[in-house]
């Protein structure tokens, strides 16, 4: 079972205004239906609370908190497929929510569409220029990508490494990945090296062969 990233938006008794095209009977039916489909969840019965989240969106295809809920739930049956074509239909309806974009961005990582998802990373990050935590996890999945004989994936690895430094100098997991992608950058290897000199030795001296 893969990890749930999206926040999972509780239920509670309120009614919820859902969009104006719903009957008020219709709109009372669908709040029982989340009320109850949040309950399972929280009670790990999963796949009764994706039953139950599919007739809210019966009711109305729009409701976000039941596509947001879904979307986890299929993730927690280990429904990526589900969850990513799910997650489509979020972005159609609601085109602003970065949370729908990080999570499609995720699934496809989950699904190893990695052009696909650094593709949709950078949209993102054209947006949420200073949302450091995307820019830390873009990073993160660009490094768990088989990058060594890869130049682009390197220099995405590079220009996100600076990004983090830049903004955060004490970011050593960036400094790290820098340095060990780009052994000729002198001022960001003199930085590891001052600040984290078992690290730089591991990079220049174990792995390089070389000092500075």
């Amino acid at each position: 079972m893969s990890k749930a990233f999206l926040s999972f938006l509780i239920v509670s008794s309120l009614v919820f205004n859902s969009c104006s095209s719903v009957s008020d009977a219709d709109n009372t039916e669908l709040n029982n239906y989340l009320i109850e489909a949040s309950s399972s969840f929280n009670e790990g019965e999963y796949n009764k609370a994706e039953e139950l989240f599919s007739k809210v969106l019966i009711i109305d295809s729009s409701n976000e908190i039941a596509l947001n809920n879904q979307i986890i739930t299929l993730n927690k049956l280990n429904k990526n497929s589900e969850a990513l074509a799910l997650s489509n239909k979020a972005i159609r309806f609601y085109p602003s929510n970065l949370k729908f974009k990080i999570e499609k961005a995720r699934l496809l990582k989950i699904e190893n569409q990695n052009t696909e998802a650094i593709m949709l990373y950078q949209k993102i990050l054209s947006v949420a220029t200073h949302e450091s935590s995307y820019h830390r996890e873009y990073l993160n999945f660009l490094l768990a990508i088989d990058y060594k004989n890869n130049n682009q994936i390197k220099n995405y690895i590079v220009k996100e490494s600076i990004y983090l430094l830049e903004n955060n100098f004490n970011d050593k997991e960036a400094l790290i990945a820098l340095c060990t992608v780009d052994k000729t950058n002198l001022k960001y290897s003199l930085l590891l090296k001052s600040k984290y000199a078992s690290e730089w030795d591991k990079i220049y001296n174990v792995n390089n062969k070389g000092s500075i």
